[in-house]
């Protein structure tokens, strides 16, 4: 099955996270809401839910960091040291 974007359905490249965190951050911006990553989270985290029922939430987290994420459910962490910006610079 492929959707709109030609991507094919469960292809593992995290467009389900990129998209519940987009919507996310609109919707609060829209609203004039102030807000962090960690809020962005755990609202996204509920769009994550009614796609994949029980997500581990490690593709939110790569999605939210500014960098190379190590991820355990239930905590994340950038690596120290390496940082990737919206422009798609990374820096050592």
């Amino acid at each position: 099955q492929i959707d709109k974007t030609g991507i094919p359905v469960g292809s593992g490249l995290g467009t389900s996270a990129s998209l519940s965190s987009a919507f996310t951050i609109c919707l609060l911006k829209f609203l004039k809401i102030k807000h962090t990553n960690d809020d962005v989270f755990e609202i996204a985290f509920e769009g994550e839910k009614i796609f994949h029922g029980n997500p581990s939430g490690g593709d939110l987290a790569a999605v939210l960091q500014n960098g190379i994420v190590l991820f355990r459910k239930g905590r994340a962490k950038t690596k120290p040291g390496i940082g990737c910006h919206h422009d798609s610079t990374c820096r050592p």
